[in-house]
């Protein structure tokens, strides 16, 4: 009686989980280790173990299923002979430790009664969704309600990753397609420049404001929570009515941060070379500005970063050069076209200029 007490006193060493159905994920210890440490909860906590999005946005419920099938069997050929032995020796001495194993010491988390790969093995190694769309479905241990609480804050996440790569991969189509319009303006001006052929002039600049694309940008300084804005402004300035020259000043608008610069010689025709050159050095940042006008409606202005800039950090594979197309943005023209076509209750004033509108923009309505 007494070497009874005396083993059940006896601490017994931690085993590991013997079946896939009582073993629960990586991300699930991460996640929760990661919130009790930090006392805040953020659907980004997934993120870090969330894979495979941009595959399945292009994909239906019957070619995901498919491609995890493909998956599977493609695991399962590439097993040989040796490994299936090594796991037969595993699955024997898993089955003889269980056997040993008093039932009184185990509860549902250290031990079960049905063998099952264990840590190490080709089915542990598999990734988080697989385990999720698995075993784990029928977990029952002593942290279930967190388990399944998590693991659907998880799912709905991965909904979320997908729908936001989706909104992001429009806005890069339409950046790519304002950028291409530039490069056949230009395209065609070095035509002309090249076959002597009449170059059109530069009208006045004063207060045109145009657009800024770039994809390259866009798509490393992408912020789901607010539109990045890209813009330069112009505004011309002539010291007496016999001046012809004059001279240009301008706003340049990156994300968040402006910039001014000026004075500079106003150009009076379209030209492949660059008409503005200048560097602009300010107390956060320092970098070189120039812009091409290509015609009066096209321009492309770019920025070398030579030293630390908000608006263009300093990222490890970042350009040392963005180049921007700016598109000018007649709001005359688009307000003509708008009273030409019949109204539609979405282009209200709410729905064009409040910042709730289905058509609004910060730069101005009907963009």
């Amino acid at each position: 009686m007494q070497a009874s007490h005396a083993q059940v006193g006896k601490p017994r060493a931690p085993t590991q989980p013997k079946s896939r159905r009582h073993q629960l994920p990586a991300w699930f210890h991460r996640v929760a280790l990661k919130r009790r440490t930090s006392g805040c909860d953020y659907s980004s906590d997934f993120d870090e173990d969330i894979s495979d999005l941009e595959e399945d946005t292009g994909m239906d419920d019957d070619e995901r299923g498919n491609k995890e099938e493909q998956t599977k069997k493609r695991k399962i050929a590439d097993c040989d002979s040796e490994d299936v032995d090594d796991r037969g020796r595993e699955e024997e001495q898993k089955k003889k430790k269980v056997k040993d194993c008093d039932s009184e010491d185990c509860d549902d988390m250290d031990c079960d009664s049905e063998s099952g790969p264990g840590p190490g093995s080709e089915s542990e190694s598999e990734s988080d969704d697989d385990d999720d769309s698995g075993s784990e479905a029928s977990y029952t241990g002593s942290y279930a309600g967190y388990y399944y609480e998590l693991k659907e804050e998880r799912e709905y996440r991965k909904k979320e990753m997908v729908e936001e790569l989706k909104k992001k991969d429009e806005i890069l189509g339409g950046e790519r397609t304002k950028e291409e319009e530039v490069r056949a303006a230009y395209e065609s001006l070095a035509e002309a420049e090249k076959e002597d052929k009449a170059i059109p002039r530069i009208e006045s600049l004063e207060g045109r404001k145009f657009t800024l694309f770039c994809a390259d940008y866009v798509n490393r300084n992408y912020n789901r929570h607010r539109l990045t804005k890209k813009w330069v402004k112009f505004r011309e300035v002539f010291r007496d009515e016999e001046d012809e020259a004059g001279e240009l000043y301008g706003t340049l608008m990156v994300d968040k941060y402006k910039y001014r610069f000026g004075p500079c010689r106003l150009p009076h025709r379209a030209s492949t070379e660059e008409a503005l050159k200048m560097e602009l050095d300010g107390s956060r940042s320092r970098f070189e500005l120039s812009v091409t006008f290509v015609s009066n409606d096209y321009l492309k202005v770019r920025v070398s970063r030579y030293t630390s800039n908000p608006a263009f950090p300093r990222l490890p594979t970042a350009p040392k050069v963005y180049e921007f197309a700016g598109v000018w943005r007649d709001k005359e023209k688009e307000r003509a076209e708008r009273k030409a076509r019949e109204f539609s209750p979405k282009e209200s004033w709410f729905e064009l200029n409040h910042p709730m509108g289905a058509y609004y923009h910060p730069d101005g309505a009907g963009f």
